[in-house]
């Protein structure tokens, strides 16, 4: 019989190892997410880029100003959405509550909009250099 190269077996017990410490990370990542990010990973509190307006949106706020500001209070009661059109060379976005955080960090002028899915009570800030524009609308009745 021949004899085994002693190389294969440290390869072998290199990518198991590789393979648990990967296995490890990700559980470690499952297990604090909520720390991490401030929403539990299977609650889809996580904000999501969106493409174009819900069918059935319905106006909640609009917001406008020409740099930084920190806006008013809304509520919400269904999954929404954060419209933006921002002009300056620089703009960013963070919901306050919920535990959001920033959303957005745009360079150049800029427009989209991005969905969140947990109702509440919500303030946003903004960062800005140029004038900006927000329209918060969400899914269903108000």
């Amino acid at each position: 019989m021949g004899e085994r190269p002693q190389g294969s077996w440290f390869r072998r017990v290199a990518w198991v190892l590789a393979a648990l410490l990967v296995v490890a990370g990700g559980l470690a990542l499952y297990l604090n997410w909520e720390e991490i990010t401030g929403s539990d990973p299977g609650d889809g509190g996580t904000p999501e880029a969106s493409v174009g307006p819900s069918p059935s949106a319905v106006a909640v706020t609009r917001f406008s100003g020409d740099g930084d500001e920190t806006t008013e209070r809304f509520e919400v009661t269904n999954r929404w959405h954060v419209h933006w059109e921002a002009e300056g060379d620089t703009f960013r976005l963070s919901i306050l509550g919920g535990g959001y955080g920033q959303v957005l960090d745009e360079e150049g002028p800029s427009s989209g909009s991005v969905v969140a899915v947990s109702p509440g009570e919500y303030r946003l800030e903004i960062e800005s250099d140029g004038p900006w524009t927000i329209r918060v609308t969400q899914e269903g009745d108000v």
